[in-house]
């Protein structure tokens, strides 16, 4: 085994060594001499101490991120205006129909078009006021993407150049960037609005299990939407495409 007076004389010529190198590499006047060890620890305390600040800054922006998530997906939302045409999303909620039901006896737009599957929407537009003919159907889209190429083409064909589209606020990220892409450059405008949810607190999502579920949710879907659509070209807007709606008679 080495003598223990050759491991110290080794870690002094490290110590010394290192010393050294860190004087020629950052123009520092250390001494050989005295506690070698304290002042390389010294040295590097003062330039490593921004690395628990990083790691610090890192865990508050990601508290930060965790707790914005809500207003995330629930944003951004638009002030209702004069349009063309009111499309509602398909879905179970009520309040979608109800909200546009709202809009149109505001005089905002002369006509419903419902997204999706004809289902209790229907009827309940009906019941809030809303005339058979001015309540338009999809019948085709199957889930948001459809909705809003599905729209695009209804107004393309009627010369409609701008719709309010009312949907759960919980859904407002994805559909913006949605519709933003099928209607981008097209010369037409939407602007989205947010039907009133039960028990949705975008503030303190984490504190309600459905809201949860509604962040994670909507989180997956709109990296899946940015992967699957991202590389959509125009081709899905083209001016020959059969456009899926009818107009409901009375």
């Amino acid at each position: 085994m080495m003598p223990r007076r050759y491991d110290s004389q080794i870690l002094e010529g490290l110590v010394v060594g290192l010393k050294r190198r860190m004087a020629r590499q950052h123009n520092l006047t250390l001494s050989t001499t005295g506690n070698g060890m304290i002042e390389i620890l010294s040295w590097l305390w003062r330039r490593v101490w921004l690395v628990p600040i990083a790691l610090i800054l890192i865990l508050l922006a990601g508290a930060v991120g965790y707790t914005e998530a809500g207003r995330f997906v629930s944003s951004p939302v638009d002030t209702p205006a004069p349009a063309d045409l009111i499309a509602t999303l398909g879905g179970e909620s009520a309040n979608r129909p109800a909200k546009a039901a709202e809009l149109y006896a505001a005089g905002y737009a002369p006509r419903i078009f419902l997204t999706g599957p004809k289902d209790q929407r229907h009827d309940l537009l009906m019941r809030e006021g809303v005339p058979g003919p001015a309540i338009l159907l999809d019948g085709k889209s199957a889930h948001s993407w459809d909705e809003a190429i599905n729209t695009y083409d209804l107004m393309r064909q009627n010369g409609w150049k701008r719709v309010l589209v009312v949907s759960d606020p919980e859904h407002i990220r994805r559909l913006s960037w949605t519709w933003e892409h099928v209607f981008g450059g097209s010369g037409l405008s939407f602007r989205l609005i947010a039907a009133a949810m039960p028990n949705w607190d975008a503030a303190h999502w984490w504190r309600d299990p459905g809201s949860a579920a509604y962040v994670k949710l909507e989180l997956e879907k709109l990296l899946y939407y940015f992967v699957r659509y991202g590389s959509e070209g125009p081709e899905y807007r083209l001016p020959e495409r059969k456009v899926h709606s009818h107009e409901q008679k009375s």
